[in-house]
């Protein structure tokens, strides 16, 4: 439970989030942020990237800053060996997000990523005490 108020916390202060205002951001954030880092990492960084360089490292450079991207947003929620472990879980998450996207649109990953959201921002409703 310490964990939840950490982030709640974090959020209240670093964010100026607040329980009266978590059910908008995280609405946002699961379909409009969502879609604008899947149009960034994966249609940009990805899909058209891909076309210009190997593919290898399409999926290496979109994948490492996809994670770059959300650990700097979560600094300080994390002691080290966390941080660690979520930075690597979120290149192996953007390499899948790539690799369902490979001969398609982005519209696999963005699926896949509000549904990742949605299962974060349920630990935020808790976290404020919402459900």
């Amino acid at each position: 439970m310490a964990f939840d108020i950490q982030i709640a916390a974090n959020l209240t202060t670093k964010e100026n989030i607040s329980k009266n205002s978590f059910i908008f951001v995280a609405l946002y954030i699961s379909f409009i942020n969502s879609l604008l880092e899947e149009l960034f990492f994966r249609g940009f960084a990805f899909i058209q990237l891909k076309e210009l360089i190997k593919e290898k490292y399409a999926y290496i450079f979109s994948s490492i800053s996809f994670a770059l991207y959300h650990v700097f947003i979560m600094s300080g929620w994390f002691n080290h060996a966390l941080f660690i472990l979520i930075l690597f879980s979120l290149v192996i998450a953007g390499l899948i997000f790539d690799y369902f996207d490979r001969k398609t649109t982005i519209y696999n990953s963005w699926l896949i990523h509000m549904s990742a959201n949605f299962a974060i921002n349920t630990i935020g409703l808790m976290a404020f005490n919402i459900i």
